[in-house]
This record gives C-alpha cells, structure tokens and sequence, in this order.
C-alpha cells in the first residue's frame, strides 16, 4: 500500500507543478507592460529657424498610476519632413530618449525606432483661435521607442505627447521655449520570461509524470 501511495505522488507532482506553470503563462505574455506619464515643460525645436532636431524637457509625472518625480527628454533626428505649422514627420536617425526618476537616475535610456509624426490638431478652424498669427495650436507627436527600462530590454513601445502654443502656429523661429507640454503617455513593452520556454518546461515535466507512471506499472 505504501508502495502504491508513494507512486501515486511521484505522479501527481510533476503534473500538479505543470498546472501551475500553465496557469501562469497567460499572465506572463501581458506582464511587461509599463506606462509613463508626463507633464509640463518646454518642447521645440534645438535652435532659432531650423525644423529639427526637436527637443521635449518635461517632467515625470507617474509611472503605472504610482506619482513619481524625475524627467522625461528625448531628442528627434534632424531631418525633418512637411511643415512645421500643419503637419510632418522627423526621421527617428540620430534620436534619443531618457527617462530619469529623483533619486534613481535614468530608468530608461534608449531611442526612437519609428518616424515621429508631427500633427496639427486644431488648425485654423473656426472657434479655435488657432490661426498663422495668434491664439492656442495644439499639436501632437507620436513614434514608437525602444531601448533598456531598468536593466530590461524594452521594445515595441509607443510615445503619444500633446503640445501647445501660445502665439499661433508652430514654425520653430521661436526656438526651444516657445510649445509648453501638455501630457503626454510613454508605454514601454518589456521583456518576460517568454510563454515559450515555460510551456516547454511544463510539457516536460508531464512527460517525466508520464513515464515515471509507466514504470511503476510495469513494476506492480
């Protein structure tokens, strides 16, 4: 009877253990995801009359929810495409992102991996303001990102910021201080243990059940 009891367990663990595992694996594909918002600041173009590289110096403001305090900054390429007061795009060539928590130093360093886009969100329609000479453009820029969150490989991730004037369209003769960051969100995808290999580990381990059962049988 011990003998059949003992066998019994010798079965039962392993496949117990793969359960667990199994019961995890739809937690771990959606584990790595980090959001990161931010406010305030001063965004715009490096220097005086160019259209790139454009520059974002703004502040941390949460991560996943939880109030933080550091800095957000990140520099495009210098190449730019379409028009600074309507729309276009900076090629992500040359660019830069880092993002600093008070206290830790940078939690992410890393660059963008995609062409940021550059839109006009309100143009000149009627009841905006907006227009060539005055009143509050809104813009946005979006890209995707990719670099190391602390110590994590982090790939996939998206940038959504909103910017604004106050002097009519964007057209970088005012320089660096002239678009004030309104929010903005950073998600950044980072690597798990991969679904992969811990199903691989679980099918093993029913194997091992398996076959320690088939031998205790031919034993009883």
């Amino acid at each position: 009877m011990l003998r059949i009891n003992r066998a019994r367990t010798l079965i039962f663990q392993p496949v117990l253990l793969a359960a667990v595992l199994a019961s995890f694996l739809p937690v771990a594909a959606h584990a790595g995801q980090v959001t990161i918002d931010n406010k305030d600041g001063m965004a715009g173009t490096a220097l005086v009359g160019t259209t790139g590289p454009f520059t974002l110096n703004s502040d941390l403001k949460s991560i996943d929810g939880v109030t933080k305090v550091g800095q957000v900054n990140f520099t495009t390429g210098s190449t730019f495409s379409g028009s600074l007061q309507t729309g276009g795009y900076w090629n992500f060539a040359g660019s830069t992102f880092t993002i600093k928590e008070q206290g830790m130093g940078p939690i992410f360093t890393g660059s963008f991996t995609t062409d940021i886009t550059w839109t006009l969100l309100n143009g000149n329609l009627a009841g905006t303001g907006c227009t060539g000479t005055g009143g509050d453009c809104n813009y946005s820029i979006t890209g995707g990102v990719a670099g190391l969150y602390m110590g994590k490989q982090a790939n996939g991730g998206t940038v959504q910021l909103y910017l604004t004037t106050t002097g009519g369209y964007y057209n970088g003769g005012n320089g660096h201080a002239y678009l004030t960051d309104t929010g903005g969100v950073t998600t950044l995808l980072t690597t798990v243990p991969e679904p992969g290999s811990m199903l691989l580990m679980g099918t093993g381990l029913l194997s091992l059940g398996f076959r320690v059962r088939q031998k205790l049988l031919s034993r009883g």
